[in-house]
């Protein structure tokens, strides 16, 4: 029953997306009410509901106080166009993403329907799927993985799709990447350490599953050492393997790094808590710097970290869409980072 209800809703709302492309519903036009669409259709006042719900939450519509539901967009521009956004979560970041690209689609007379994998490959390949098989104008994808489902990504620019990649793109198709500004966010990190008098300076690793943007993080921190005249070291790279996390790593080195830089603000928030339980005390005994400025996470506020500018990532992402450039070509557009100064690291330079 529940799944018969989704495929009617499903049936209204493309309808009514049909209906605004080729102009049988106008810009600012009023669409019947529920009730009216509802003997239209043939279904309940529920499910037209629902569609609206989806169709306000895509800006392709818009609610007025005793006003009704309105179609939204330019009248100045015809032409009406549909993206998809594929995110691998709702998290708050992601949502920041988001919400930028409808504000910046909205501009360009464009709607967005929000695609959430929840980080599932198989619900990114349903929504992949849907691009390639519906009627939209281009797709953002933030791959949840970046080597999964390549070959329907790879049937999507076959298919003449725009795409622009955010963050993580799927490896080997070449198209645009918009990303944060990751070898100068690390430089930021480094630079600071050492200025606060750190030499031996460690780097929590990601593991196996690497994505591009996490590389580049690395790549910015090798450079930052070699900028500062400090040699990177294979001893102070850790990776996590079963058994051996971070804390049992520090403690069996003999020579141990007085701060660690952490490719996220979680892995940052990982080595705190294990070194907090043991009865070391951070930043004394360890610095630790992270990367996200994760704010939404309890504690990770005082994180000495940098922050994404994802409201800028998401209109870059547009932007590039609408470009009018070559989408066929490999291209990194990086959006700025801003350094975040926390309660993490200890000043060591006061006793030089």
């Amino acid at each position: 029953m529940q799944e018969k209800r989704e495929k009617l809703y499903k049936i209204v709302y493309n309808d009514i997306i049909r209906k605004i492309k080729d102009g049988t519903i106008g810009i600012g036009d009023k669409l019947p009410t529920t009730k009216e669409l509802a003997g239209q259709y043939g279904v309940s006042v529920v499910t037209i509901e629902n569609a609206l719900h989806r169709l306000q939450k895509m800006n392709i519509v818009y609610s007025v106080r005793k006003g009704g539901t309105i179609v939204n967009g330019k009248k100045s521009q015809p032409s009406q166009k549909i993206i998809g956004c594929i995110l691998p979560n709702s998290s708050p970041d992601c949502m920041a993403i988001f919400d930028s690209v409808c504000v910046t689609a909205l501009l360009n007379n464009c709607f967005v329907k929000c695609m959430d994998t929840k980080n599932d490959p198989r619900k990114e390949r349903e929504f992949l799927e849907e691009i390639l098989s519906g009627d939209f104008s281009g797709v953002i994808i933030y791959a949840a993985y970046s080597t999964t489902n390549i070959e329907l990504v790879s049937r999507i620019r076959i298919a003449g799709i725009p795409i622009v990649f955010v963050d993580t793109a799927i490896e080997g198709i070449p198209a645009p990447l918009v990303t944060s500004d990751a070898i100068s966010g690390e430089k930021y990190l480094v630079d600071y350490l050492v200025s606060k008098g750190h030499r031996k300076i460690a780097f929590f690793e990601w593991g196996r599953n690497v994505t591009p943007a996490e590389r580049l993080r690395f790549e910015g921190f090798c450079r930052a050492l070699l900028e500062n005249r400090i040699p990177v070291s294979d001893k102070f790279i850790y990776t996590p393997t079963r058994g051996n996390n971070f804390l049992k790593w520090y403690e069996g080195l003999e020579d141990k790094p007085t701060a660690v830089v952490c490719s996220n603000d979680i892995r940052a928030s990982i080595v705190i808590n294990l070194f907090r339980t043991k009865g070391y005390k951070i930043p004394e005994d360890l610095s630790v710097v992270g990367y996200d400025y994760s704010a939404n996470y309890k504690g990770f506020s005082s994180y000495t970290t940098v922050k994404q500018n994802f409201k800028e990532i998401g209109q870059q992402a547009v932007k590039e869409l609408f470009s009018g450039r070559d989408l066929n070509v490999s291209r990194l557009i990086l959006s700025p980072v801003i350094f975040k100064e926390g309660m993490t690291v200890k000043d060591l330079s006061a006793g030089e």
